[in-house]
């Protein structure tokens, strides 16, 4: 893939999309609980896996060096040539979700168990990503993504709790 800016702008979309899924789910994870969650567990359920799924495979999509298999991927690598993550193991993990079918996943368990990541692991992974963006949203004079990030993801926060306040007043 070509090194331009908008191949940037279009992963740096990405980028922002995954990881407020992701912030999403961590969010909705901590504060779901107690009448709100056992009225609507199959809601939440279903809404908790589908986040979990999506932040995972736009992850893998962002951080695995293009193949073969994927000769027009645009990630990080495309960008960075000599991008070396401090997590390979993750990123490891993150290509089995990548590779295979989502669906063939065990549905009655959580990807991140069936795989042994944790939340952790995505959080470090999504850091480092986001930092390596800083330096890029430099050269390509483009908005910082991480305090895009910030902004959106705050917002996001007091969103939810806004709703889930609403939900647990009724």
């Amino acid at each position: 893939m070509k090194r331009n800016k908008e191949n940037l702008q279009d992963l740096n979309e990405r980028l922002v999309l995954a990881f407020l899924q992701f912030r999403l789910n961590r969010l909705m994870h901590n504060l779901v609980e107690g009448k709100i969650w056992h009225d609507s567990r199959i809601m939440w359920i279903t809404i908790l896996r589908s986040l979990e799924q999506a932040y995972l495979q736009g992850l893998a999509n962002i951080v695995i060096k293009p193949s073969k298999n994927f000769p027009s991927q645009i990630s990080v690598h495309t960008f960075i040539n000599n991008f070396k993550s401090k997590y390979p193991d993750t990123i490891a993990k993150l290509k089995v979700v990548r590779n295979k079918s989502l669906s063939h996943i065990d549905s009655k368990k959580s990807i991140l168990k069936t795989l042994g990541l944790t939340p952790n692991e995505m959080e470090y992974l999504f850091k480092e990503v986001i930092d390596a963006f800083q330096n890029l949203s430099e050269e390509f004079t483009m908005p910082h993504v991480g305090l895009y990030l910030q902004i959106q993801t705050g917002y996001l926060e007091m969103q939810i709790r806004r709703a889930i306040t609403k939900l647990s007043d009724q």
